[in-house]
């Protein structure tokens, strides 16, 4: 595939990580005043719960399939034997893991209605068969149903959700359209599958344990640093409003984070099938070009997020939320740090089968976290959380940057984002300005963050930044369509 192609590919992979930021822009404010800190701590602290019987469901077979699928794009019944396999064993995992979470809310009885109605997300993980269209780099089929589903969702919403002892049917509606966007492509990609006249006495799904459960390690350490700190929120604090707190302030991040990493989500097939032909060389641009990307989009991220924390929350959250200021500030480093270490890890070092490698580096940030969060909770609770993550993720950071020195010039690398780092410091005392001058509502708010983006860009034109003027250059000539 093209250039034209990858670009394609983000447009549409962009546009539903767009709407990713605007929904719960329009839903947030009103779900935050209705259900309140404590409605949404359970509604986070059961998901926790559910999210690792979902982990152990999958295994690592997201991230295989999706590779195994670019490796073998070019051959259909190769390829159909594989979806087919990878299909199956994934069958009986999630199986197993729903039988698992049954036994397991026997211990929780105070959430047991809560968790019984999570337990169709981990159902629906059968079904969920993107890892086969991305394998493929067919993004625009992924994000029409995906962008189709969650407008449903926003809808379903407003219109069911009207007091704090609607938090199951809050519940409900979550889990429902998770369900749908999982089954809705299903039919066909067994439709695909069949096509090919496959000899089902030649399939063995268990073929491909082995290979995937590399891949669970990091799953499980990635896990551990994305929603075990919720579940030891819960656990060491005993306060819904802890995990109210802060299930708000990373729910921003995770949302916004979706900018820095959403060119990973394209990338990596990509580098799959480039490995898979020897194309190295190209595999280096790509990501160096990675590199660009989220230096341009994280630095001013993570800045104009600890400028105008203070001014969001109570805004956006309501009354009640005070303590996810700080949360947020301290969690807006995540920008930068997840965004480098989405490169080395999930564009570089998966795509090239070097999973012993992540599986340090993860596992590493992994153990570090719990540590960290041992420690922190007890003495600052959510706030010690949030420490502890930024933490662990720069560890891995790190790791994988040592790793990789050899094959990429960091030299080069820095020396060519300087111009991102001077624009986001002429950003900073923007909002500096802005804050103090500004009322304390929604018209000040819209004021800084469009002031910041707009004066970001128009000094990244001025400094004469390459990646910012080929991208306006391509934008005018309609290159995107």
């Amino acid at each position: 595939m093209s250039a034209i192609s990858i670009k394609k590919n983000y447009f549409y992979n962009l546009s539903y990580q767009i709407l990713l930021i605007i929904a719960p822009i329009i839903t947030v404010p009103y779900v935050s005043r209705i259900l309140t800190p404590e409605g949404i701590g359970i509604y986070s602290f059961t998901a926790s719960i559910a999210s690792y019987f979902i982990l152990f469901g999958l295994l690592g077979s997201n991230l295989y399939g999706q590779r195994e699928i670019a490796y073998h794009r070019d051959d259909q019944k190769k390829k159909a034997e594989v979806a087919c396999e990878i299909i199956l064993l994934r069958l009986v995992t999630v199986s197993i893991s729903v039988l698992l979470f049954f036994l397991f809310i026997q211990l929780l009885p105070e959430y047991k209605v809560f968790l019984l109605i999570q337990s169709l997300e981990i159902i629906s993980v059968i079904f969920d068969i993107a890892w086969y269209y991305q394998g493929q780099e067919k993004f625009k089929i992924l994000s029409i149903r995906n962008i189709s589903i969650r407008l449903l969702g926003i809808v379903l919403v407003f219109l069911f959700v009207k007091n704090s002892h609607d938090l199951y049917k809050y519940i409900w509606i979550i889990v429902g359209c998770s369900f749908l966007t999982s089954f809705f492509l299903f039919p066909s990609v067994i439709k695909d599958i069949f096509k090919q006249n496959i000899n089902l006495k030649k399939i063995k799904p268990f073929k491909h344990l082995r290979k995937i459960l590399y891949l669970f390690v990091p799953q499980i350490a990635m896990q551990i640093y994305t929603v075990l700190d919720k579940t030891m929120i819960g656990f060491i604090t005993k306060s819904s409003l802890e995990n109210g707190y802060y299930e708000q302030a990373i729910k921003i991040i995770r949302l916004l984070m979706v900018i820095v990493t959403s060119l990973g989500t394209v990338m990596t097939p990509r580098i799959s099938n480039l490995n898979a032909n020897n194309k190295h060389e190209e595999i280096r641009a790509y990501l160096i070009r990675s590199f660009s990307f989220v230096l341009l989009v994280s630095l001013p991220m993570m800045i104009g997020i600890q400028n105008i924390a203070s001014r969001f929350v109570p805004i956006f959250f309501g009354e009640g939320y005070e303590n996810s200021i700080i949360l947020l500030q301290i969690l807006s480093c995540l920008f930068l740090i997840i965004g480098l270490n989405n490169v080395t890890g999930i564009q570089y070092l998966i795509p090239l089968k070097k999973e012993n490698i992540f599986t340090i580096t993860v596992t590493s940030g992994a153990i570090i976290n719990i540590l960290f969060n041992f420690f922190l909770i007890p003495r600052f609770k959510a706030m010690g959380a949030a420490i502890a993550s930024v933490i662990a993720e720069s560890v891995i950071t790190i790791m994988q940057f040592i790793y990789i020195r050899k094959i990429f010039s960091f030299k080069k690398l820095i020396k060519g984002s300087w111009k991102y780092f001077a624009a986001s410091f002429f950003i900073l005392v923007i909002l500096k300005l802005l804050n103090s001058l500004l009322p304390l509502n929604i018209a000040g708010l819209a004021i800084m963050i469009i002031s910041g983006v707009v004066f970001y860009v128009i000094f990244l034109f001025v400094l004469r930044d390459e990646f910012v003027l080929s991208t306006l250059n391509k934008a005018l000539k309609k290159d995107i369509r």
